[in-house]
């Protein structure tokens, strides 16, 4: 069972899930304190001192965005999916009609998505 310290790291490696132009292997402070993902100066550096980022998904227009991370210490790999954009009312849509009405995210172009990140 993960502990609360785990499941509060793994909840800001999917927060970080959400910043655009991270740069592999780099500094990615003040990406994690921008618009997107809203981290205090100190939360972005500590975040930033655990973790690597490996890879980056690139924008695909169907919103896809994933970030596989690496912690710097352990070496534990995190693949970590950012959710519904919730100012993007086309991820709601297709959220719905692939979600709710189909009953399946096989056939959604994000799983599609997905499946070629992970292949890389």
């Amino acid at each position: 069972m993960l502990t609360t310290q785990q499941l509060s790291t793994y909840s800001q490696t999917s927060l970080t899930s959400y910043a655009v132009g991270l740069i592999q292997g780099g500094d990615n402070s003040a990406s994690y304190i921008g618009d997107a993902v809203k981290m205090s100066i100190s939360q972005a550096q500590v975040f930033n001192t655990s973790w690597n980022v490996l890879q980056q998904s690139t924008p695909t227009s169907d919103g896809f965005s994933a970030v596989l991370f690496q912690n710097r210490i352990t070496s534990e790999k995190v693949l970590a999916i950012a959710g519904t954009d919730p100012s993007s009312i086309a991820d709601y849509v297709a959220d719905f009609i692939d979600i709710a009405v189909l009953g399946s995210v096989a056939t959604m172009p994000q799983y599609r998505s997905l499946e070629s990140f992970h292949a890389q």
